[in-house]
């Protein structure tokens, strides 16, 4: 009961925006989540190329990793 009498609740609309505006100040709902960095396969026309190099030079100086 006490969350209830010491704050002031108020209906809100999330705008297109995702934000929520009070007193004319813009305030964004998250949570702390880490977005995953996209790693493209290997099977990718961009990859492929520089696998190719790679390849190309472990070969050459015979360093395997």
């Amino acid at each position: 009961k006490i969350n209830y009498t010491l704050a002031v609740l108020t209906p809100r609309k999330i705008d297109n925006g995702n934000s929520i505006k009070f007193k004319n100040e813009h305030y964004q709902p998250y949570e702390n989540k880490e977005k995953k960095k996209y790693i493209p396969p290997m099977s990718h026309p961009w990859k492929l190329a520089s696998f190719k190099q790679q390849m190309k030079k472990a070969h050459t100086e015979r360093v395997y990793a």
